[in-house]
Formats: structure tokens, sequence, C-alpha cells
């Protein structure tokens, strides 16, 4: 169980960074004073990419069997940056100050069940996904449009965030504290983890604690190298800083009314967590609602996914549900008839039981020992039922709160298949 936050908002953190880390004294001292925020030289932000490999079935020609549909693998890369260990606690501490106007903002514009992404007390994945099949169960005959924002953060226009900014805060103008975290969320530098330790000499794989060993100096050798790189655009905020997550949802607030008062007006739901917008409208509805999806997101800077954007359309027939293909949903699918893990999901369960098993029989090997003799014990706490906090728990959980439900039926061989995995060395 995480810690505490102390007074409410800090954090301490102890990553790697151009600066020490903060006590709650000293983070206090400078987040809580309005006048040293407002005056505040913020550093740039430590920079790399998160790289992912993704493998998806190519769905283009239905008239072969899934299971015989050749995989996509594609690679989704990242740009995380995180900030100083000063900056973020003002980033905390103004996150913290946000977060009670930004709900009672939600709660004024009908949005409080619609914005559930970034929200405590929204509940899990499972829940948010249940909610929504739920509704397509009630509804019967209903069509579901998900879609996905492409690039969301690199996208949040700075004009329509200081517009959220302001709403939110119930102010004309924003306040010079207010404009500094502003003005640092959007006019950021970066400055990459590995050009760092190039020009300091240090070991990317090892870095020092801090990173430098004078700040002012290591900034005028990177200028020199021109390895700090400024946001010249007029749109993007930094994925990964403490401000970020409640920032993009502040950003979306116009989106989130339009799309909020055409759901409303046409007797449909609307849904958004995060960069992945669920709408849920009537039969003779869905044209309109895929025109205003359009239209809202051209009007907000934004581009919906056209590869990504899925419509399911459910009926009810001799008293079933059924639908012309899944709807998938946060990494469940539902068809009118049974939930299930989106096969995606389960492909990456797996893949990952494959490498830690291939990486256990690795080390049994290099100990003399046979497949048979591989240490077991992590590999059953992380991918068995024996475990009580691993993907398995997670799926045993939504099973019990899924509609119509089948994800228990699928992972019933899970167990056979990891000891087969360790036999067979990962392979």
């Amino acid at each position: 169980m995480r810690d505490e936050k102390q007074g409410g908002w800090f954090r301490a953190r102890t990553y790697r960074h151009l600066d020490y880390p903060k006590t709650f004294k000293s983070a206090k001292s400078l987040a809580c004073n309005a006048q040293a925020v407002a005056t505040h030289q913020f550093l740039p932000l430590i920079r790399f990419v998160e790289e992912r490999r993704r493998f998806r079935t190519d769905n283009s020609d239905r008239t072969i069997p899934r299971r015989k549909r050749p995989t996509i693998v594609s690679t989704k890369a990242r740009d995380i940056r995180y900030a100083s260990h000063a900056d973020a606690a003002i980033y905390q501490r103004y996150a913290y100050l946000l977060h009670k106007p930004y709900e009672q903002f939600l709660r004024s514009k009908q949005l409080d069940d619609a914005v559930i992404g970034y929200r405590s007390g929204k509940g899990s994945n499972v829940d948010m996904a249940a909610d929504a099949f739920t509704e397509i169960a009630l509804r019967g005959n209903v069509v579901a449009i998900c879609s996905d924002i492409k690039d969301f953060f690199p996208s949040i226009s700075h004009s329509i965030l200081k517009q959220g900014l302001q709403r939110v805060l119930g102010v004309p103008l924003l306040s010079p504290d207010w404009y500094s975290v502003y003005r640092s969320l959007t006019k950021f530098s970066s400055l990459d983890l590995e050009q760092l330790a190039r020009i300091e000499g240090f070991n990317p794989k090892k870095p020092p604690f801090p990173l430098v060993k004078d700040i002012n100096q290591a900034l005028d050798r990177c200028r020199i190298a021109k390895a700090i790189i400024p946001n010249p655009k007029n749109c993007e905020i930094p994925q990964g800083t403490p401000l970020s997550a409640i920032a993009a949802n502040v950003a979306m607030h116009s989106f989130d009314e339009a799309l909020q008062s055409f759901a409303m007006g046409c007797g449909g739901v609307y849904r958004r967590y995060s960069d992945d917008v669920l709408l849920l409208v009537p039969p003779e509805k869905e044209q309109d609602a895929i025109d205003e999806l359009s239209r809202v997101s051209n009007a907000n800077g934004l581009t919906i996914s056209a590869d990504k954007t899925e419509i399911a359309r459910f009926k009810l027939s001799s008293g079933r549900q059924i639908a012309d293909r899944p709807i998938s949903y946060l990494g469940f699918c539902f068809d009118g008839q049974t939930t299930t893990l989106r096969p995606s999901t389960l492909s990456r369960y797996y893949r990952r039981m494959t490498y830690a098993a291939r990486g256990a029989a690795r080390g049994a090997g290099k100990k003399g020992k046979a497949a048979s003799e591989t240490f077991k014990r992590r590999l059953y706490r992380d991918f068995t039922h024996l475990g009580r906090r691993n993907f398995y728990s997670y799926s045993k959980r939504a099973d019990t709160k899924m509609p119509r439900s089948v994800i228990k039926r699928q992972l019933r061989k899970h167990f056979q298949i990891l000891l087969r995995k360790i036999e067979s060395r990962g392979k």
C-alpha cells in the first residue's frame, strides 16, 4: 500500500534528476509560497522513450477464420518526461489545488459520470468497463462507438488548456503563480537522458545520484551542445509530471461538454477515459454521433484515430442481444452474449509468462539444474491463482463484475500452460 501523502499532496520521490529529493518541509516552503512559485525557474524535463512491442490480429480480411489471421507486430513509443524534485513538488501542490474546483466543475456541467480517467473514486478499469457493458446490455438496441484520440498529450492545445484553467478556477486571468505553472507545462524544455550522459560522462544505465554535481555548469554545457530542446509548438504538454493527468482533463473541458450535451440530447451515453472515447447512441443516431465526434475533435485541435475506431451495432433478436461485432473497451470485449478479455490482453499475459519462464529456466540451467527443477515460487506468485495481486486475480475480480462473463473460463488452463512453459524452458 502506498504511503499517505503528507499535507494531502506531497509524496517523497527518490528518482535521479538534476537536483536532490525534497523533504516535506523544503517542498512546502517552495510550493506553498505563491510568490516563490511565480518567480521559480523550472528546470528542463529529463526525457526518455518508453517502447512497447504490440501484437494485434490483422482483421482486414474477415473471411479468414480468426485463429488463422496473421499477427501484426508494431512498436509503440511514448515520450516520457519527468520533472526535477523541486518542480515536481510544485506540480504536486498545484494538482492538489486544482482537484476540488475541477470536481465541482464536473458536477456543475453534469460530467461527473462522463469523465472517468485520472480521477479517484471511479474504481478500476474493471469497474468502468463493467458499467459500460452493463449499460449496453440494459439498452438492448444500441450502437457503441469506441474511439481513440491520436497523440493525446502532444495534441493538447495550450490556449484551450488556459481557458480551461480559468473556467475551473473561476478567474478571468490566471494569477502570477498559476501562470508560471501553466507556462512551465506548455513552454517546457527537454533534456534527453542519454545525451546528458554523453555530455557529463556517466553511464545512462547506471546514472549518478543526482545526475550532475553542479546544475548551472551542467546546463551551460548542455546549452553549448544544443541538447536542451524547447517546445516551440502551441500544443502539447509533457506526459509524466504530477500535474499532467489533471491538466489533460481540464484541457478537454469543451470537448467533454459538447459530447455530453450531444449524448444527453439523443438519449445516449458519453464516457471518456484519457484518450479513449465511448459513445452509446440509439441506432438512428449513429451517423450523427460520428459526425459530432469528428466536429468536436477538429474544434479542439484533436484527431480521432480512424484505424482504432470501432463501431458495434447491438440489437435484440428473439429476446437475445446480438452484435455485428464485439466492442473492445479498457482491455475487455463484449458482444451482447459474453464478456471476455481482449485477445491482445490475453496474449500479453501469456507472452509475459513465456519470458518469465524462460528467464527462470536459464537461471536454473546456469546452476546445472533441469527445467523441472526451475525455482517456481515467483512464477506461481506472479502468474497463477496462487498469487494475490497479479493478472489472474485481476481477471478473477473482473469475472465477478462483468455482465455475462466467461473470463474465468478463458484462464481455466493457465496453470497447465505455465507448467508446460517451464518444462519447455519458455519455448
